[in-house]
């Protein structure tokens, strides 16, 4: 026989915000360069909303993000913007949406 605790108020679900928030952590460039020479890093500038550009790409906002992408506030990384901005110690805010790592510079 199982046992159970209906005393037990069940767990709310989190938002798919929440749950993105709670992924997202701290990392030096120097861990990201793999997924970079793949193509997987999308970049969002330090003054947007990480989790909104997150959000949209696991959502297939596409709208939102071609917006983001034309007003540049969201790039693909080439090897100039890795170089102009970037060290082996450089930190960033990341969140991997599979395939993508999405990241933002810890200011």
């Amino acid at each position: 026989m199982v046992e159970t605790n209906n005393d037990k108020a069940p767990e709310q679900a989190l938002t798919l915000r929440q749950k993105l928030n709670l992924e997202t952590a701290k990392i030096a460039w120097h861990e990201l360069q793999v997924s970079f020479a793949r193509g997987n890093i999308v970049v969002v500038d330090a003054d947007y909303d990480l989790i909104e550009v997150a959000e949209a790409i696991s959502q297939d906002n596409n709208d939102l993000i071609s917006q983001l992408i034309a007003s540049g506030k969201v790039l693909r990384p080439d090897a100039n913007w890795v170089k102009q901005n970037t060290t082996l110690d450089t930190t960033f805010w990341a969140l991997v949406v599979i395939p993508f790592v999405i990241i933002q510079k810890v200011s």
